[in-house]
């Protein structure tokens, strides 16, 4: 199994497919988090874009005008099991460490990022307003979508090489702070810069969602996703001394043979 089919926390994800204003996958992500709490013995929080969303016709009508209005007035509401669910927004949500189960409405990117943070949640449900609007988070996690049979995640790096890469920089640079460093944005900058100059062909996009699944937070994947983008465009970065050994590209692409080996 390549490295990047496993994802490293011990989040459970799951997606409830919806397009537009559905009262049905409301309901269907609801019931799925009543049950999850009781799995994990732990409250729950709604995460919505903004207040507005639990006034609109959908989302409040399946909550009921109690409930709203108990979460617009920041009342922790009961669930089933004596659980408790409690509202966040895009503004108000900074639960990084939180251990309650998270069910995103109408999420987006913003929020998704913001899931992507709380790695102490044991599961997370998403409710998108758009599926394309999910895309990524989707092919990211491999959540397991509602209705849909569970399937093995994509390799999201198909260079093997780039893969060890990888690997070599999230062992690195610290996780906490991307690529807020010098030195970290440096090993970054040259790690790219010398995948490029040898052939080693990369897509940001899929870069950003490697390291994601492999332990990075939004911010820095996103650092790192422009890192890759800038060095494809040709743009002059200045790449300081020498942070990686001379013939670390013979190193990559000798773990990455053997790991290709192993795999046939």
């Amino acid at each position: 199994m390549r490295r990047d089919q496993k994802v490293t926390t011990k989040t459970t994800r799951y997606l409830v497919p919806a397009d537009g204003p559905e009262t049905e996958p409301i309901k269907t992500a609801l019931a799925l988090l009543a049950k999850l709490c009781g799995d994990f013995r732990t409250d729950a929080i709604l995460l919505v874009p903004t207040k507005r969303n639990i006034e609109g016709k959908t989302l409040g009508r399946v909550l009921g005008s109690r409930v709203a209005g108990d979460l617009l007035k920041n009342k922790p509401v009961p669930l089933p099991g004596g659980w408790n669910m409690t509202l966040k927004t895009e503004r108000t949500f900074q639960d990084q460490w939180t251990s309650s189960i998270i069910m995103a409405v109408y999420a987006t990117k913003k929020m998704l990022d913001q899931i992507d943070t709380a790695k102490s949640a044991p599961a997370v449900i998403v409710v998108p307003w758009i599926m394309e609007q999910v895309n990524e988070w989707r092919r990211t996690w491999n959540p397991r979508v509602v209705g849909e049979p569970t399937t093995t995640p994509e390799p999201l790096v198909e260079n093997a090489v780039v893969e060890e890469a990888l690997e070599s920089l999230t062992h690195t640079v610290n996780l906490s702070t991307g690529l807020s460093h010098p030195d970290d944005r440096r090993a970054a900058v040259q790690l790219f810069h010398l995948l490029h100059e040898n052939g080693e062909l990369f897509d940001p996009g899929s870069i950003r969602a490697w390291v994601l699944r492999n332990g990075w937070d939004p911010e820095g994947a996103d650092q790192l996703r422009g890192v890759a983008q800038s060095i494809l465009d040709g743009k002059r970065i200045h790449l300081g001394p020498p942070h990686w050994k001379r013939n670390i590209i013979g190193i990559w692409r000798e773990r990455a043979k053997g790991g290709e080996e192993a795999m046939q």
